[in-house]
């Protein structure tokens, strides 16, 4: 590949977008930003793949490794896939972005949208429910309505007026509903499916075999690169990944890993799984499957007997009776008791042994489906229900693996705990199971697997370096990692005022503290202005607006009562009207809302905001990050609350025109001795401290 020439194409269609664009705006950071891409993966230095940027508001990130990724991965001859935090963030990007580079004549490529398979319908499944004519009751939907919306959803598919995405359908369609009509891998005929070629999943699948550009999402990469890679998306190793909104990745990456099961539930399950298992042998009865069926309705009897008995022993043990309300036994450094492991490790091989027997009663109707000794449409029937026990066993056997797996101790360890829940007076026990660090996932899975990375967002930096980022997402082994820092292009000095007004109380005393928030806030609230007010407690957040004056209740929007859609909606349409209008938002409202121009002038923030340490998960964080040495709260808590702090701050300005005031009332800030550093992490605002 020419390197010089490719840099020429890439100026020539920054060139190209420009003068078609209304108003673009030749921005330095997008230039640098383009270049250090194209630099990092023009590099001949195998080692030299991972590069991180963060790009503030206004830095023009997006377009940026749009245009400098798109031709030199097709120049490469690789696949580009971008992934976002969320399926919104997916949508944001096709439907706004991605136009804005597919305009240009200097450029052409295929573009795909990869979801998982239970985003999309499944056409069997639908024709199933609307022949049966019964769709089963539902808490919040009558078998009427179920009918009805599967014969809607069954034209409107039929006709071509509905993709069979389901985030295209009309309206949200609850879980319940969806599972209905969706299906998983285990449930799948594939191509002796006769919708096969009409099939929604298999349509994207093929859109992603053909296209140089995949927009997916964190937790869809997550699935691929746990099956393996290259399953759901192309083989890491032939792909260049842009990994949006990159801070949530670590997270992202532990969510995904952990798992959980219920005592009663699998008890339900098994109940049901039974029955099915009947219902199978009856389907099968042609075949010679008698003792398939005889030893896994055995294996079924036995697996109830030791779940019963672990939860009859769970009862009686005394950490899980301590109260009367819910109740969360955590196990220290994730070692559990020698006494539960000889049982769980007991109910782990009894598991094992079923689903070995599940899959093969799966595989023996592919292959008798394969082998016409059954029809389509009687697999059809039958595989979906054990696909879903096939699922659920494997989340069992996970949990079950976990809980028997003995940490390597000089790695961050696993959490490990019960919680006891009273439902109706009835006890049942949840085992989970969780990674508390991401670092060794990401390494063996992404970083060492893949062609190229770039990670990007807003908020990569805490406390003025990439190092919290650097260790939560395993990158400090990786020693050729690049990092940068784009300025910003706003002027904060002269457009943006940070006040820290005198406070009598101290926000560890949540009481108090509320009680000087409930007097002081009417006076910091402007009429006819937008504001934002952000709390950390769900609490305070109630108590506070349930005694605001009439005339503030009347402008307050607050989360929980409508939609994020609804409440940007109403709060638009309020400034718009020159009216006042208020929203009250806990700490997803800090982050990723617009709020450009009026509809935003002040932001308050109640208190810092420190993750409650509550958390199985950060507990046994805690204890390894201080077996090893070194303090939690300057290792974690701090750099992690700097990053909650800028996202909150920066709901400010959103563009050049913006201007207003951030008002913090936590006087840690300034009584604290780390209060100096989370206020020299901050946009370079004027400051005023009473």
């Amino acid at each position: 590949m020419q390197t010089d020439a490719l840099k020429k194409h890439i100026q020539e269609i920054y060139r190209d977008i420009a003068s078609k664009l209304p108003g673009f705006r030749n921005r330095y950071t997008q230039r640098l930003f383009i270049a250090e891409i194209v630099k990092m993966l023009t590099n001949s230095a195998p080692q030299e793949k991972l590069l991180t940027v963060e790009g503030p508001t206004g830095t023009g990130k997006t377009l940026a490794y749009l245009l400098a990724c798109i031709p030199t991965a097709m120049a490469l001859n690789k696949k580009l896939v971008i992934t976002t935090a969320t399926v919104a963030l997916q949508s944001q990007l096709m439907e706004k972005d991605i136009p804005l580079v597919n305009g240009s004549d200097l450029l052409n490529f295929k573009i795909a949208l990869a979801k998982g398979r239970r985003r999309y319908l499944c056409p069997s499944l639908l024709e199933q429910q609307v022949e049966s004519n019964t769709g089963q009751q539902d808490a919040f939907a009558s078998s009427d309505y179920l009918n009805s919306l599967f014969n809607e959803m069954q034209t409107a598919f039929t006709q071509g007026e509905w993709s069979g995405d389901k985030d295209s359908w009309h309206f949200n369609l609850s879980d319940d509903i969806w599972l209905k009509v969706s299906n998983d891998r285990h449930g799948c005929l594939a191509a002796k499916c006769k919708h096969f070629r009409d099939c929604p999943y298999f349509i994207s699948r093929q859109e992603i075999e053909e296209a140089d550009v995949i927009i997916a999402n964190h937790d869809l990469l997550l699935s691929d690169l746990s099956l393996g890679g290259g399953v759901l998306l192309p083989a890491p190793e032939e792909t260049i990944y842009v990994i949006d909104e990159a801070h949530h990745l670590p997270e992202k990456t532990i969510n995904h890993a952990g798992t959980w099961t219920s005592m009663n539930g699998t008890l339900s399950w098994l109940d049901r799984a039974a029955i099915q298992l009947k219902q199978i042998e009856t389907s099968l009865a042609k075949l010679d499957v008698a003792k398939l069926m005889t030893a896994t309705e055995k294996n079924i009897i036995l697996l109830k007997s030791t779940t019963a008995n672990l939860s009859n022993n769970l009862n009686q043990t005394a950490e899980l009776n301590a109260s009367q309300n819910e109740v969360t036994w955590r196990f220290p450094k994730g070692i559990i008791p020698e006494n539960l492991k000889v049982q769980t490790h007991e109910m782990s091989n009894i598991s094992t042994d079923l689903l070995r027997k599940f899959q093969k009663i799966k595989d023996t109707i592919n292959r008798a489906t394969n082998q016409n000794e059954i029809t389509p449409n009687i697999a059809e029937a039958l595989l979906p229900n054990l696909g879903n026990n096939i699922a659920r066993l494997e989340n069992v056997c996970e949990l079950l693996s976990s809980f028997n797996k003995t940490d390597n101790p000089n790695e961050p360890p696993t959490a490990r705990w019960i919680t006891r829940t009273n439902n109706n007076e009835v006890s049942d026990f949840r085992l989970a199971s969780s990674p508390t660090s991401a670092t060794q996932y990401l390494k063996d899975h992404l970083w060492q697997s893949c062609f190229a990375t770039i990670m990007t967002s807003a908020t990569l930096v805490s406390l003025g370096s990439f190092g919290y980022f650097q260790r939560k997402a395993g990158l400090d082994a990786f020693e050729h990692t690049r990092y940068t820092q784009l300025a910003s292009p706003f002027d904060f000095q002269h457009k943006a005022t940070l006040w820290i007004p005198a406070m009598d109380s101290d926000p560890s005393d949540s009481d108090s503290h509320s009680r000087e928030i409930i007097q002081k806030l009417p006076e910091l609230l402007t009429p006819n202005e937008g504001t934002l007010v952000l709390f950390s407690s769900w609490r305070q957040m109630h108590e506070v607006a349930e005694n605001l004056p009439d005339k503030w209740k009347q402008a307050l929007l607050m989360q929980g009562d409508h939609s994020l859609g609804v409440i940007l909606d109403k709060h638009k349409k309020g400034i718009e009207n020159n009216e006042s209008s208020v929203i009250f938002g806990l700490a997803s409202f800090a982050e990723g809302i617009d709020l450009p121009g009026k509809l935003c002038t002040h932001v308050v923030i109640a208190k810092l905001p420190f993750a409650a340490p509550d958390s199985p998960v950060e507990a046994t964080e805690r204890e390894y990050i201080e077996s090893q040495g070194q303090n939690h709260f300057r290792e974690v808590v701090l750099p992690q609350t700097s990053i909650r702090l800028i996202q909150a701050v920066g709901r400010l300005i959103r563009n050049e025109n913006d201007s207003g005031k951030v008002t913090i009332l936590d006087r840690r800030l300034i009584s604290k001795s780390y209060g100096k550093t989370l206020l020299q992490s901050l946009p370079a605002m004027r400051q005023v401290i009473e």
